[in-house]
């Protein structure tokens, strides 16, 4: 736990920073994963008409389809964005 905290409080001159500026691919993989993770899961809770919040409680109406199209969203823009990182490098 404290070498997270410790990666985290570095900044944009740490180590792991600097090597994903290097390595632009790995990041982009690393959000492509992500974001087909995230979107994924927003798709099957808006078929399922019922969504998890972390805790997991069901979040069911108008809120459930909101946060299921909210994570489509944010999913989608990390392919995005992931796809450009690994494309451009």
């Amino acid at each position: 736990m404290n070498t997270i905290i410790l990666l985290v409080q570095s900044g944009a001159n740490s180590p792991i920073n600097k090597w994903l500026n290097e390595n632009p691919l790995i990041l982009g993989l690393l959000s492509l994963i992500i974001g087909i993770a995230l979107a994924g899961s927003g798709i099957y809770e808006l078929r399922n008409g019922v969504s998890r919040d972390k805790n997991g409680n069901a979040i069911e109406g108008r809120l459930g389809k909101f946060t299921s199209i909210l994570r489509i969203a944010i999913g989608t823009a990390a392919c995005v964005f992931g796809a450009h990182k690994a494309i451009s490098g």
